[in-house]
C-alpha cells in the first residue's frame, strides 16, 4: 500500500501590490505627434514650425512631473526631433538662399561692371546654357541691352539684395511674385516658367526693387533639375535667359 499524503495547509494569503494607474499626459503626445506631422512642412522650407513641439515638449517636462502622468518620455522625443528637424532645415535652405542669390549677384555684378562690353560677354557666355547660345549667339548682348534699360529706368544697383525672411527658407526665391511686369515691354507679365526652375531676386537698385528673373534652361522641368547643378561661387552653364520686372504701378 502507498504512503498517505500528508496533510495540506491552504496557501497563505498576501495582498496583491496596489498600482495606481497613472494618465497619459494630452500634452506630450500632441508634441510628439506634431513633432512627425510637421516634418512635411519644415523640411520645404518652413523651417519654424518646428518651434510648436519644441515648446510643447518643453512645456510638458516643466509642468508634468515625474510619476504624476505618463508620457515624459514621448515629450523628450518630440523636443529631439523637433530639434534636429528644425536645425537641419534651417541650415540646409540658409545655404542654398546663398547659392541663388549668389547666381543672381554674380549676373549682376557682370552686368553692372565697368569693364567693356566684350569682357562683359565674354563672362557671361561663362553662364549661358549651350543651347541657348546656339539658338542666339547675342544672348549675352541682349542681356545687357535688358540692363542698360533698367539703369536707365531706376538708376544703377546697389549691389544689394531685399531677400524674403529666413523665416520661409529659400522657397520664395522660386516663386514669381505677384503683379509684376517686365521693365521695357508694354506691361508684359511673367512666362508661367516651371516652378523652381527660375531664380527670382528682389534687387535693390537706386529708384526702387527690380525683381531679377534668373531662367534655367528653357524654365521647364529641366530647368528644375539643373538647379541642382548650381554651386556657391562656381560659375555653371545652365542659365537660358535673364529678364528684369517691376512691380505694377497701381
Amino acid at each position: 500500500m502507498s504512503e498517505p499524503l500528508p496533510p495540506s495547509y491552504p496557501a497563505p494569503q498576501h495582498p496583491a501590490p496596489k498600482s495606481e494607474w497613472k494618465p497619459l499626459s494630452g500634452l506630450a503626445v500632441t508634441a510628439f505627434v506634431l513633432s512627425l506631422v510637421l516634418i512635411l512642412i519644415a523640411l520645404p522650407g518652413l523651417w519654424i514650425v518646428q518651434l510648436v513641439p519644441l515648446l510643447l515638449g518643453i512645456a510638458t517636462l516643466v509642468m508634468v512631473k515625474p510619476g504624476q502622468r505618463r508620457g515624459r518620455i514621448l515629450a523628450v522625443w518630440a523636443i529631439v526631433i523637433s530639434l534636429a528637424i528644425g536645425s537641419c532645415s534651417f541650415t540646409m535652405h540658409q545655404g542654398m538662399r546663398g547659392v541663388l542669390s549668389g547666381t543672381n549677384e554674380s549676373i549682376l555684378s557682370v552686368l553692372s561692371s565697368k569693364i567693356s562690353d566684350e569682357e562683359k560677354a565674354k563672362s557671361l557666355r561663362s553662364w549661358v546654357w549651350p543651347k541657348a547660345l546656339e539658338q542666339d549667339e547675342k544672348l549675352p548682348a541682349t542681356w545687357m541691352q535688358r540692363y542698360a534699360g533698367v539703369v536707365a529706368e531706376f538708376g544703377p544697383w546697389r549691389e544689394s539684395f531685399e531677400l524674403p525672411s529666413i523665416v520661409y527658407g529659400s522657397t520664395p526665391l522660386l516663386i514669381a511674385p505677384e503683379g509684376l511686369v517686365e521693365i521695357g515691354s508694354d506691361g508684359e507679365k511673367p512666362p508661367s516658367w516651371t516652378m523652381g526652375s527660375t531664380i527670382w531676386t528682389p534687387a535693390v537698385f537706386e529708384k526702387g526693387i527690380v525683381h531679377v528673373a534668373i531662367v534655367l534652361q528653357e524654365g521647364d522641368q529641366k530647368g528644375v533639375e539643373a538647379l541642382g547643378t548650381l554651386r556657391p561661387g562656381e560659375e555653371t552653364a545652365v542659365v537660358g535667359d535673364v529678364r528684369f520686372f517691376r512691380a505694377k504701378a497701381p
